[in-house]
């Protein structure tokens, strides 16, 4: 893996399918002759940076940068002004997915469209949990693309976080993980009440928040801090477990390896502009993206 390199341009987002071992990533279109540059395509690698094959959609990139993966049914979900449903298998659009026009909003009741931003798919049910920064609430949608549920929202500004960006799920606990536009983060349990809020904690000095993954088998946060070029680890509880520098290759927790780093790119500063993040529990691989180079980064961390 390490040192493999494949070129995708306009790179904004990447996700792991782990059933099938492979990173689907989230880039600008490029086409011949009259085709638009500006929608977007899906483009499938293997962990051995070895393209598989492209999924060409009709959806502006601009705007869609949020993705998330349902590896039991193979469909990534896109985050635009709406979310959209891809099959990876059958390449094609599956579904547009909303929340029903007699929703009740407890905060922006004025504002009639949603805004999804951090996408989330429960490993274990399919559902689907989306960030809705305009409403400061989170959406839940069933594996079939039907609204369930509203939930992280209350009226009470203690019990809510304003602008929520960034999901993950605790698949073991069923808790759920938000992290807001300022930086704060909330774990909630499964009927969405708030357990835990944190702010202004000393490890994540910033509000530079590009991506947050709670890891499967420890059950920790994993919170990428793009200002500082830093991988932050917490507990549930909000304890600080470590932080890891992208920024220093030597770091010998990180094995790190460039995947479509441009070689003419300054290679040494591609972690401090990453604006994603997933996570391979199993493998331990890490999945980064850096639009500013136009690459995808894998490392792995022990």
């Amino acid at each position: 893996m390490c040192g493999r390199k494949f070129v995708c341009k306009g790179v904004s987002n990447a996700v792991i399918d782990e059933k099938r071992e492979r990173i689907v990533v989230l880039a600008r279109q490029f086409g011949t002759g009259s085709l638009p540059h500006k929608l977007c395509s899906l483009y499938v690698y293997d962990f051995n940076a070895v393209h598989l094959f492209s999924i060409n959609l009709p959806v502006r990139r601009r705007g869609c940068h949020f993705l998330a993966v349902d590896a039991e049914q193979s469909i990534v979900y896109l985050g635009c002004n709406q979310v959209l449903a891809v099959s990876v298998e059958e390449r094609r659009l599956l579904r547009k997915m909303g929340p029903p026009d007699n929703v009740v909003y407890l905060w922006n009741q004025e504002m009639l469209h949603w805004l999804p931003h951090g996408l989330c798919v429960h490993a274990k049910t399919q559902d689907l949990y989306v960030c809705d920064v305009a409403h400061n609430c989170v959406h839940v949608f069933d594996k079939t693309g039907a609204f369930v549920s509203l939930i992280c929202h209350h009226s009470d500004i203690r019990r809510t976080l304003l602008a929520p960006m960034y999901v993950a799920v605790d698949y073991q606990t069923n808790r759920i993980c938000v992290a807001s536009r300022f930086g704060t983060i909330g774990v909630y349990n499964h009927e969405g009440i708030l357990e835990r809020k944190y702010f202004d904690l000393p490890c994540l000095p910033t509000t530079s928040i590009r991506g947050m993954v709670v890891h499967p088998v420890t059950g920790n946060i994993l919170v990428l801090d793009k200002d500082n070029g830093q991988l932050v680890i917490l507990r549930l509880d909000g304890s600080h477990v470590r932080t890891l520098e992208f920024m220093k290759s030597r770091d010998k927790r990180f094995r790190e390896g460039s995947l479509g780093c441009r070689p003419a790119a300054s290679c040494n500063n591609r972690w401090g502009n990453a604006s994603s993040l997933a996570i391979h529990a199993y493998s331990g691989h890490i999945v980064t993206t850096n639009p500013e180079h136009d690459c995808v980064c894998v490392s792995t961390f022990t």
